[in-house]
């Protein structure tokens, strides 16, 4: 591990987080942001990349203070919330794969 990144997590956990209450302690976005550079400075370091250029793992971080949870356990019954968030994603999605799409066909003419 170089130096650099050594001192990049030294910095990351130097400032230990407490819990509020009972909830969980405060994540900032700049946290969250210093744990995907961590781990993606990991994976770069560790793995070589494909002929295309990606590397072989990728991370996801949900930050729980803020998303709710869309993992169901068997025989979990949806809520309304649960349902309308599912539906917003969709939505996002779809207008996420429409746009990629309109791109690609411009870039083919």
């Amino acid at each position: 591990m170089t130096k650099a990144l050594q001192k990049r997590i030294d910095a990351f956990l130097s400032n230990k987080k407490k819990k509020q209450g009972t909830g969980w302690p405060k994540v900032t976005p700049g946290e969250i942001s210093d744990l995907c550079d961590i781990f993606n400075a990991l994976i770069k370091a560790k793995y070589q990349r494909d002929a295309d250029g990606d590397l072989p793992l990728k991370i996801w971080i949900t930050d729980r203070t803020r998303n709710a949870s869309l993992h169901a356990e068997y025989g979990h019954e949806p809520n309304v919330d649960d349902l309308r968030l599912l539906s917003m994603i969709a939505e996002e999605a779809s207008q996420i794969v429409s746009r990629e799409l309109t791109i690609l066909k411009l870039e083919k003419s």
